[in-house]
C-alpha cells in the first residue's frame, strides 16, 4: 500500500537531461577558494589549484610525496584556454573533476574533489546558510529537503496557501529554467494555530549549477524568504 502522504504530493518537474559538465572561467574557481597555478610537479611542467592564497610564485612545496613550484598564479586564460569541469560518480560518491585545455586542445587534469565538500565550502563562502542546511545528498544532482510541523492530509494545489504558490511560480521562473532541469515534491499539511503552513518538500537540482553563485544565492533566498524549518 502507498503511502497515503505520497497519494497526496504534489509534484513539479522541469526535466531536461541533467547537467554534469560545464565551462567556467577562473574566477569561478576562486570563487570555489582555489587559485590556478601554473609551475611544475616533480620537475614537469603542470597545471593545478591550491588553496586561495597559499602560494605565490616562486614558491615550493610538498604534499604526499610530491614536489610542487609555483611559476604564475593564473588571474585569467588565454582565449583558446578554458576549464573544464564535470560531476563524475564512483562507488557511490561524487566527486568534481576539473581539466584545463590548453592552445592544442590537450587536457590537464587540475583537481579532483569530493563534490559535497567542495559545494559546502562553496555554499559557507558566499554565506548560503540555509541551502546548505537543507541538504541531504550530493550526486550528479543534489536533493535538497526541508518540512515544518506534523504531517496529515496533503492539500490539493487551489488549496495551497499563497506562499508556497510563490514559492512554486519563482522556483519555476528564477531556477528551473536556468538550471535546465528541477524535480520539486510538495505536501502542504494546511497551517499550524499560527496560520504558519505545515509542509514537506523535496527539491532536486544539479549539482554543477548549484556551484554557480549567482543561483546558489537565489535558491538560497527562496528557501529562507519563503519556507520556515521546524
Amino acid at each position: 500500500m502507498i503511502n497515503p502522504v505520497a497519494l497526496g504530493t504534489l509534484v513539479f518537474e522541469y526535466l531536461d537531461v541533467p547537467p554534469n559538465s560545464r565551462t567556467i572561467k577562473v574566477k569561478a574557481l576562486k570563487s570555489w577558494g582555489f587559485d590556478l597555478i601554473k609551475g611544475t610537479i616533480d620537475g614537469q611542467s603542470s597545471w593545478f589549484v591550491t588553496e586561495a592564497g597559499a602560494h605565490q610564485p616562486g614558491d615550493s612545496y610538498t604534499e604526499g610525496e610530491s614536489a610542487y613550484t609555483v611559476d604564475e598564479v593564473i588571474s585569467e586564460l588565454n582565449p583558446n584556454q578554458k576549464i573544464e569541469v564535470a560531476i563524475e560518480l564512483a562507488e557511490g560518491t561524487a566527486y568534481l573533476a576539473g581539466v584545463l585545455r590548453d592552445e592544442d586542445g590537450i587536457g590537464h587534469e587540475i583537481f579532483m574533489l569530493p563534490a559535497a565538500l567542495t559545494l559546502s565550502a562553496f555554499l559557507k563562502k558566499q554565506r548560503c546558510d540555509k541551502l546548505a542546511g537543507c541538504i541531504r545528498s550530493v550526486g550528479t544532482l543534489t536533493g535538497i529537503v526541508t518540512h515544518r510541523g506534523e504531517h496529515g492530509k496533503p492539500l490539493p494545489f487551489d488549496e495551497l496557501p499563497n506562499e508556497l504558490k510563490r514559492f512554486l511560480k519563482d522556483a519555476r521562473k528564477q531556477v528551473a529554467k536556468k538550471t535546465g532541469s528541477s524535480r520539486i515534491a510538495l505536501a502542504c499539511f494546511g497551517e499550524n494555530k499560527d496560520r504558519i503552513p505545515r509542509y514537506w518538500l523535496s527539491w532536486m537540482l544539479p549539482t554543477i549549477d548549484l556551484l554557480d553563485a549567482a543561483i546558489a544565492k537565489k535558491v538560497d533566498q527562496l528557501l529562507r524568504e519563503t519556507l520556515i524549518e521546524s
